[in-house]
This record gives C-alpha cells, structure tokens and sequence, in this order.
C-alpha cells in the first residue's frame, strides 16, 4: 500500500468482519519485511486493522551491515512524521471506521513510539518490543496511555541497571506499564537474531496479542491470534 501520507509507503492488512480497533506498526532495524507484515495479518486476524509503517523509504536491508547503517540514518522528526500519518490514516480512511488505536514498535522503532506515547494524546495502549528507555522522571510522569514492555535481561543495549531503575521509576509514579522480562538476550523474537529464542518469542507474541485485547477489543473474549512460531514456520516457507 502506498500514499498513506503524501509519499510514505506501508503495508495493510485488513480484517474481514468490522475491526475492533488498529494497530500501527513500527519496525526496527530491519525495516518493513516479510516478518513484520506477518505481524500485521495476524493482527488482522485478531480483529484489527494492521498498518505496518515504513522508516526506511522503501529500503529492505539485506544484512546486519547495511540494517545498521540505514538505522544511523533515521531523523526522529521524519520518523515521527510517518507514524503520525499512519495514525491519522487508520482513523480517517474510508475503507473501514475505528476509534482506538494502538502503536508496536521493535528496537528503534519501539524507541519512537515511546517518545511518541509520552506526548500524543489519544493513543489508546502501545507494545514495545525491546528498545531504548526513557529514564527522565519527569518525562515517564507524563505517560497516560497503558503500555505493554517487552524485554530481555541478557540485552547488552539495555543494561540491567537501566531496567531496574526504569521499572522502579514506573511503579513509583504509578504508570499503567505492565513489564515482562524474559532470561532472553538482544531481538530475542526475530528469527535472523544469534539470540532468537522461539520458546520466550511465542510467549512474548501472545502477552501482546492479549494486552492488546484487553484494551482495544470489544467485550466478548480474546480474539484468535496464534503464536510467534507460527510466524517464523510461515516466514521460513517464502
């Protein structure tokens, strides 16, 4: 999909009765791929409209090298324009009607959408997979919106002591932040990681299909929403 706003580029993924709400979709270093457009049809399976924005202009890096190289490029005022457009379009696009709306993001993307949940208003709840923490007192008392945090305790990029005192600062300030840790090491859902494991992904995947449920979705039960395996068993057969 393509115009979403003015010439960004993503991928959407529909359900097929009326959706419950919409996911915004944030990737990291790897840029809008295969995996993460699985990501968005099954929550398009789950009952929401799925956008799957893109950092990156288009760019699918092939290696570590270039993913790294092309996640030095990112301005965060760019960045946040996109995802702005993806939220604007999943709220006022004819095709469907949805008033709640949710932000994922991975790595550097789940990095953006915290910044973007401490500031923006009307944003239902946001899942972060992994990513940089925010560590200014001041700035955490602002957050509203209920988050769903992601992490792994063997993460060379979010040392242990910046996750204590980030889950100290949350519960102190009474934040809706419901953190799970898991004994995992770096991108530890993503099948290309050296540190991908597929037991903690699949967990990782169903806490936020049901947090998302349990803030977005209309009352009658957790939608069907499979696990992480399932995607990474789907991705090995492209």
């Amino acid at each position: 999909m393509s115009d979403f706003g003015a010439d960004d580029i993503a991928y959407l993924s529909i359900p097929d009765s009326p959706p419950v709400a919409a996911v915004v979709l944030v990737p990291g270093m790897w840029g809008l791929d295969d995996r993460i457009k699985l990501c968005a049809d099954r929550l398009a399976r789950q009952g929401f409209v799925a956008l799957a924005v893109d950092l990156f202009n288009g760019q699918v890096p092939p290696d570590a090298r270039i993913a790294a190289d092309l996640e030095r490029s990112l301005r965060g005022e760019s960045c946040f324009r996109v995802i702005r457009a993806g939220i604007r379009f999943v709220r006022e696009s004819p095709r469907f009607r949805t008033d709640r709306v949710a932000l994922m993001g991975w790595e550097v993307g789940a990095g953006f959408v915290l910044e973007l949940l401490l500031v923006e208003k009307g944003i239902d709840a946001g899942v972060l997979f992994y990513g940089p923490l925010e560590l200014d007192r001041g700035k955490l008392a602002k957050l509203r919106t209920p988050v769903c945090g992601i992490y792994g305790d063997r993460d060379p990029s979010i040392p242990k002591e910046e996750l204590l005192r980030f889950t100290k600062i949350v519960e102190e300030e009474h934040k809706p932040f419901d953190l799970h840790v898991f004994p995992a090491g770096s991108s530890f859902a993503d099948p290309r990681s050296p540190s991908f494991d597929p037991v903690s992904a699949e967990a990782a995947w169903n806490i936020a299909a049901h947090f998302l449920d349990r803030n977005l979705a209309e009352a009658g039960g957790p939608k069907k929403n499979g696990g992480w395996l399932d995607l990474f068993r789907m991705s090995e057969k492209k």
